[in-house]
């Protein structure tokens, strides 16, 4: 929680910019957890 509030205040500082960056970060841990998440089998479904 404390992090999240940090990337937001550290964005409405910035500005635009920031926003751009924190955009792009979300997106690269988002697509690394798709991809582990790619790596190892499904065993939740039936």
């Amino acid at each position: 929680m404390d992090a999240d509030r940090r990337v937001w205040g550290f964005r409405d500082e910035v500005g635009g910019w920031g926003a751009i960056a924190a955009k792009q970060i979300h997106n690269t841990e988002r697509s690394q957890a798709l991809r582990s998440l790619r790596k190892t089998p499904i065993r939740l479904l039936p």
